[in-house]
């Protein structure tokens, strides 16, 4: 837990005057926490969003958005913890049914870097990875819960390519 608090005071300490003075152009337009499994193992994430421009309406009902998500992950080996720091581009399919809810998917495709190339007997190659999402989510006002399938491998780059698969929910806040 003290893992997540940190993070959490440090955008909050960077972004608190500009939350403050009600200022629209922010760097990030949401943060996000999740807890995760990887096997019998726990993962941690926190995570902040920089919203892409435009918006896409495909119908009445149905819009692509959009975000870049930079997150930093902990992932509770037995041996030892590894973190990695990602950047990926997540897009999500808004459908827009009611007033109250709105169900979303979402995927994205990203780059990154693994603190440790070696946990639990698996050997992961390459500190460069890259980050492989896809879920389901729901947004209420400011407020997006998401649970996601998410793959960190270096895409057979060097061998071996364990890699580490996730299920992982979110909670995400915008702002």
């Amino acid at each position: 837990m003290r893992f997540l608090i940190l993070p959490l005071l440090i955008i909050f300490n960077l972004y608190g005057n500009d939350l403050k003075n009600q200022q629209t152009n922010l760097y990030i337009n949401s943060i996000s926490i999740g807890i995760g499994k990887i096997k019998s193992n726990n993962a941690q994430r926190v995570s902040v969003q920089k919203n892409l421009k435009k918006e896409i309406f495909l119908s009445d009902y149905l819009k692509l958005k959009g975000y870049f998500d930079l997150a930093l992950n902990r992932f509770d080996f037995n041996e030892k913890n590894i973190y990695e720091l990602s950047l990926t581009p997540v897009f999500k399919y808004d459908l827009n049914l009611s007033n109250n809810f709105t169900p979303y998917i979402f995927g994205g495709i990203g780059v990154g870097y693994l603190s440790s190339t070696k946990a639990d007997g698996k050997v992961y190659s390459t500190h460069f990875q890259f980050e492989d999402r896809l879920g389901i989510g729901i947004k209420k006002d400011k407020i997006d819960f998401q649970l996601g399938f998410y793959h960190i491998s270096n895409a057979s780059i060097q061998t071996p390519n364990d890699g580490i698969d996730m299920v992982l929910l979110n909670f995400m806040y915008s702002f």
